[in-house]
């Protein structure tokens, strides 16, 4: 390739090229991470607090202790809660625990980083 090649290439039409690169990654990952879809669904559900407790399988009086307490997401409007089904979901997989084989992966991990330096 020479230089005039280089001044004569329209930088739209590479722009496009890569745009469309782009769009078919970010679709490749949509497609392989389902709570990102729960957020661009856009026909998202909103629960009221019976409808929560039962996809939550807690009693309603536990429901509001977490909600008065902070410790779990969700909206209020007019007096009455909101809880979308999304942000449940990620609240309950933050929650997850390691298992005493992760534990002890990590801190071997850690070890061995503590070493190299």
């Amino acid at each position: 390739m020479n230089f005039k090649s280089i001044i004569m290439e329209n930088p739209f039409s590479q722009l496009a090229s890569r745009f469309d690169k782009v769009e078919l990654l970010l679709e490749k990952i949509l497609a392989d991470m389902p709570d990102i879809k729960l957020f661009n669904s856009g026909s998202e559900k909103f629960m009221n607090i019976k409808e929560a407790s039962e996809f939550l399988n807690l009693q309603v009086p536990t429901l509001y202790s977490k909600v008065s307490n902070g410790e779990i997401p969700y909206n209020k409007r007019a007096g009455r809660l909101y809880f979308s089904k999304a942000e449940l979901i990620l609240w309950i997989k933050e929650g997850k625990r390691e298992t005493i084989a992760e534990q002890v992966s990590s801190a071997i991990d850690n070890l061995s980083k503590r070493k190299k330096r």
